[in-house]
């Protein structure tokens, strides 16, 4: 440990969140502290729209889907609600080739799925849902690591 990293050091251990943080954000850019960000999880209250779904009757067939953030990184937040609990629902992820790169069996109407997405190339993606053979919904999302 040189004479700079110990007095770096020293400094992150100081009571000022600013200093501490400076000090060891220069440690960081200079290879002297090796930093791990925490992966932190995302909050896993769903909206409104999908611990309330709207009644049928309001707008009966129209799906509901929605994917964030928007551009992703670490993860995604993927809500649905397929408005129809007797057919065979997926969620599937389409890279820019046109592959297929996730897909999932969906066991309930309405739901929130946390989708680790460290593993994908950064890219545009297409999420779509799936009802029976018929896609019901889609989103876009860039995913940039």
């Amino acid at each position: 440990m040189n004479l700079t990293q110990l007095n770096l050091s020293n400094c992150i251990q100081r009571s000022s969140f600013y200093f501490s943080s400076s000090a060891c954000g220069l440690m960081v850019s200079n290879n002297l502290l090796t930093y791990n960000e925490p992966y932190l999880e995302p909050d896993l209250t769903k909206s409104e729209e999908v611990r309330k779904p709207r009644v049928k009757s309001e707008n009966p067939g129209l799906a509901y889907l929605k994917v964030y953030p928007n551009p992703a990184k670490d993860f995604v937040t993927i809500e649905y609600n397929t408005w129809n609990d007797k057919t065979h629902d997926v969620i599937e992820v389409i890279d820019e080739s046109g592959r297929k790169v996730f897909s999932k069996n969906l066991g309930r109407q309405f739901d929130q799925i946390i989708l680790d997405t460290r593993n994908f190339k950064s890219g545009s993606y297409i999420f779509r849902l799936a009802s029976g053979d018929k896609y019901i919904g889609s989103a876009n999302v860039i995913i940039s690591h």
